[in-house]
């Protein structure tokens, strides 16, 4: 009773061994993939905030532009009757004033235009960033996931892997081909399946 109680022990510890391995990797995947995602919305946290800052000023000269436009031809009639009281008041320089003031509120609408122009600018430039930030963060997380995977690939094939074929080759087990064969998972695996992707082609 006591042998099948420790061999039970021994079992569970096996397992959850196997467990932690695989649970570790997991880990490791969503620290990977946190640090990559958090890069990244800390980077273009600025730029987003400029791109809406943008749409916003892009939206107000849009309402602005509409208003202007309604509103120009009374204005400009407006400033010619002011300007003619100057004139006929004998103040020439004043009356002259008031009609370029006129002309550059008719300006306004281009100035406008060219403003949200720039605005477009920018916003496709900010988008361009974004990629470039989004790039540098990729290749930050492809560098740190390469220095996991290959002490994974250590772990598994130097230590484990090596390790076993160590012990088990002296024995009646390491002289049977099926010993090596059956030791991973069988080809019709999803882990044989991975193995022959990332290996089979090289």
């Amino acid at each position: 009773m006591s042998e099948q109680l420790e061999s039970v022990t021994q079992d569970t510890e096996i397992q959850d061994c196997a467990e932690e391995i695989t649970g570790t990797l997991e880990a490791a995947f969503d620290l990977l993939l946190d640090r990559r995602d958090r890069q990244y919305a800390a980077a273009i946290k600025p730029l987003d905030k400029e791109a809406e800052q943008l749409a916003q000023e892009s939206t107000a000269i849009s309402e602005a532009a509409q208003n202007l436009e309604a509103l120009l031809p009374a204005k400009a009639r407006e400033a010619q009757r002011q300007a003619d009281v100057l004139l006929l008041a004998g103040k020439g320089e004043e009356a002259q004033a008031k009609i370029a003031e006129a002309r550059e509120a008719a300006s306004a609408p281009q100035t406008m235009t060219q403003r949200q122009r720039e605005i477009t600018a920018r916003v496709e430039a900010i988008e361009a960033e974004k990629s470039e930030v989004k790039a540098r963060c990729d290749e930050a997380f492809y560098s740190e996931a390469q220095q996991i995977v290959r002490a994974t690939e250590r772990g598994f094939f130097t230590v484990l892997m090596d390790g076993i074929e160590e012990v088990l080759l002296p024995t009646h087990l390491g002289r049977n081909t099926n010993t090596w064969l059956n030791l991973t998972c069988d080809t019709r695996s999803p882990e044989w399946r991975s193995g022959t992707k990332w290996y089979g082609g090289r």
